[in-house]
């Protein structure tokens, strides 16, 4: 109880300080749910990613838009990069231990002038030169004397717009970090980082949970979220200071560091806090992922309208209530998972879209536009059942 109320007066002060930073109460009722695509959106396009050998995807781990490209994270291997319309143009796929090469990329970003392709591999920072055809290797930097020597390396990274300064996130491992929040240069210079609030020691376990630390980019602002905390920050990228952005306000119960530390304790209580997967955000709306009780919830809130609403349930893995109806092409349901320059974007496997679209659901499908309908039909007929997942992307109502 100490520990829970400790880390509710953590919560309130942050709050205060932010003044007008916009607050979600994590733990209330959402108002009624939001079924169909579009009550939150104008529109909704399927791309698909053209198929070679040389641009087979495993799976769509993250998306980067710049200039019309799309660069996407294929498993934990190759960077793919495509046009708007899902031509592959060409990738990064340099696994190997020599000059320039990786055993897996943990995470990426492209400069904001698609110059500069900057991955995370173990600890170290690998920059590419982005000429437009291919990516050039330019340099490694180690990464380990930024951090704890006991640390794991950061799991996440994002470029600041406008500059090639990276934001560094690393996950809570040792509960000895001096900070897990470090922005450097392309040189490896350190030039801000967040005093790490939520230390533990003498930890006799050591585990790494997915998505601890989060990282999302929102109008030229990189934002981030730390574990055990309430506030997302962004990074002032005149000044390069860490500024409150969004307090997801979870009462005091987003959990305490006696969770890792203590194997007892988070066995018996880990399922009671409320925990944040996931966070992108769109000039009108906040949409998030957090897990409660074994149960997850992706949900929505509405900035201009100050209310949440619930797009989907997880009960031990199991969906108790599907993503958003496609009612703009009578497609499969459409379930939020990445964002980028204010589109929101999901993927569809060839075979699955296939599948929909030759049953009774698309067929008896009432839709916005029929037109859009007939082209979903007619894109789904033309696609191999082995081809490359179909980029579902939407654009959210401003």
């Amino acid at each position: 109880m100490i520990v829970f109320c400790s880390c509710g007066r953590k919560s309130t002060n942050e709050a205060s300080n932010a003044n007008s930073v916009k607050v979600i109460d994590l733990i209330s009722e959402p108002g009624p749910e939001i079924t169909r695509v579009s009550d939150i959106a104008t529109d909704l396009v399927y791309v698909p990613l053209q198929t070679t050998e040389n641009s087979l995807v495993k799976s769509v781990t993250k998306i980067v838009t710049r200039d019309n490209k799309i660069y996407l994270r294929n498993g934990l291997t190759d960077i793919l990069c495509f046009d708007k319309q899902g031509k592959f143009l060409y990738k990064l796929n340099k696994t190997g231990r020599g000059p320039g090469e990786y055993k897996f990329i943990s995470d990426f970003d492209i400069s904001s002038d698609n110059k500069i392709l900057t991955i995370i591999s173990g600890g170290n920072l690998l920059v590419y030169n982005n000429t437009g055809t291919e990516f050039v290797f330019n340099k490694s930097i180690n990464l380990k004397p930024l951090i704890h020597s006991n640390s794991q390396p950061p799991s996440k990274l994002s470029m600041i717009p406008g500059t090639t300064n990276i934001l560094l996130s690393c996950d809570p491992n040792t509960g000895t970090e001096q900070s897990l929040s470090i922005l450097i240069n392309i040189d490896g210079d350190s030039l801000y980082f967040k005093p790490n609030h939520y230390k533990f020691e003498n930890s006799t376990t050591r585990y790494i949970m997915i998505n601890e630390s989060l990282q999302y980019n929102f109008e030229n602002k990189v934002c981030f979220k730390e574990e055990f905390s309430d506030t997302v920050f962004f990074v002032n990228g005149e000044t390069n200071e860490f500024q409150p952005r969004l307090l997801i306000d979870s009462h005091g119960l987003s959990g305490s560091p006696r969770i890792r530390y203590d194997r007892e304790y988070g066995r018996s209580h880990g399922a009671e806090a409320y925990r944040l997967y996931l966070i992108i955000e769109t000039p009108r709306y906040v949409i998030y992922t957090y897990e409660h009780k074994m149960t997850q919830y992706k949900m929505l809130f509405d900035k201009s309208a100050d209310k949440k609403f619930k797009l989907k349930e997880w009960v031990d893995g199991v969906a108790s209530k599907s993503a958003l109806k496609d009612d703009i092409n009578g497609g499969p349901a459409f379930d939020p998972d990445f964002c980028c320059e204010n589109l929101v974007y999901s993927s569809v496997d060839a075979l699955t879209l296939k599948k929909f679209v030759a049953g009774e659901e698309f067929t008896k499908a009432r839709v916005n536009d029929p037109k859009k309908k007939e082209a979903l039909k007619n894109l789904a007929d033309s696609l191999k059942e082995t081809d490359n997942p179909v980029l579902i992307v939407v654009t959210p109502k401003e």
